[in-house]
């Protein structure tokens, strides 16, 4: 039997509730309004009770399988943030490779190296870019590009290397080389004469060639010239006198140059043992020759002795010629000696021919010989 109060168990022959010592209801009075609540109570209880069991059994449950889950979660957070944290570490990296000079100029060199000349090319731009003007990038990149078979492009890179870098023997050097190689000594002679570095003057001295100077002086001159030339050591000179440009191909000097009469421009070049040309040098002699004077004759015109010698005053350099009625030139009859007079009336002509060729005006006279 239980207590119709607390509903614990309740001995037989017992008339009080051991538990909460209600009196014990004999004939249970299920009518009554308090059983019933009370029943109702008992059944909403066991119902609560049943519920937060069921409910405490679920969390139970739910707890071991996140339980079980969370192990793979954090696995897989974790994974993910040290993928998101690599690709972050490779950006910085690869932005600082980026940025960094020393980075870009070693994977150039290495490219160089390798042959790999394509790669080269980009990774050595990227290093000028960051470094502007750096002797070492500029350097290696015109390498990269003679390596590449574009010889025109590096000429042109080396020019500019020069410009940046006045000082730097090497860019001449490979500058010079390059021009050899085209026989290109008219750049050659050019580049020398822009370079303002004397050290490297001295440097390239063989690559340099002196011009040859005059020793006959420019001017005007009343007689036949020959104009001398001042040679330079180890040079060849080459001379016009047409008023032409002289190279290779004209005259070499070999001693002096007889000028003739009028106006002459002598045009010089020296060459030195390496083919490099020096500049072109020039002057101009005028010679103008007067003729020399008529010759004198002796006796004047007039009567004289058959027999009588007639005689002509030759000056020195001069050659007289002489006929007798006509007039006389240089194909006439060589005055020598005396020449006796003709019989008769006749006229006496002689000229003179300097040693230049100039033939004076003619001297005339006319005697009588009886």
């Amino acid at each position: 039997m239980k207590c119709q109060k607390c509903g614990a168990d309740i001995p037989e022959g017992e008339l009080f509730c051991t538990k909460c010592g209600a009196e014990v209801q004999l004939v249970p009075d299920y009518n009554s309004v308090e059983y019933l609540m009370k029943c109702r109570e008992n059944l909403e209880a066991k119902e609560k009770a049943y519920q937060e069991e069921i409910d405490r059994k679920m969390r139970k449950k739910y707890r071991k399988k996140k339980k079980k889950k969370h192990p793979l979660r954090i696995a897989l957070v974790t994974l993910l943030l040290v993928m998101i944290l690599s690709v972050l570490i490779i950006c910085y990296i690869l932005n600082k490779n980026n940025n960094s000079y020393e980075y870009q100029y070693d994977k150039a060199l290495e490219a160089y190296e390798n042959q790999d000349y394509e790669n080269a090319a980009v990774y050595v731009e990227r290093a000028i870019y960051l470094k502007p003007n750096d002797f070492d990038a500029e350097l290696l990149s015109i390498e990269i590009t003679l390596a590449s078979g574009d010889t025109d492009l590096a000429i042109e890179m080396l020019k500019a290397f020069i410009y940046n870098h006045p000082d730097s023997d090497q860019g001449y050097k490979k500058l010079i080389a390059l021009y050899e190689e085209r026989s290109d000594f008219d750049a050659i002679k050019l580049l020398m004469e822009s370079c303002k570095q004397d050290s490297i003057k001295e440097q390239f001295a063989a690559y340099i060639c002196p011009d040859p100077s005059f020793i006959t002086s420019e001017g005007n001159y009343k007689k036949m010239i020959k104009v001398e030339l001042e040679c330079p050591s180890g040079t060849t000179v080459y001379y016009t006198t047409d008023g032409s440009i002289p190279d290779q191909q004209s005259e070499i000097y070999g001693g002096p140059i007889a000028i003739s009469e009028g106006t002459t421009t002598v045009q010089a070049i020296a060459y030195n043992e390496k083919g490099i040309p020096g500049n072109v040098i020039s002057r101009s002699f005028t010679v103008t020759l007067a003729i020399p004077d008529p010759p004198k004759v002796d006796p004047e015109s007039g009567v004289y002795d058959i027999g009588s010698k007639i005689t002509v005053t030759v000056p020195a350099g001069c050659t007289a010629y002489y006929v007798f009625d006509d007039v006389a030139d240089s194909k006439c009859n060589l005055y020598t000696e005396p020449v006796s007079m003709l019989n008769g009336e006749h006229i006496f002509s002689v000229v003179l021919v300097d040693e230049n060729g100039k033939q004076s005006y003619p001297t005339t006279v006319t005697y009588v010989a009886q």
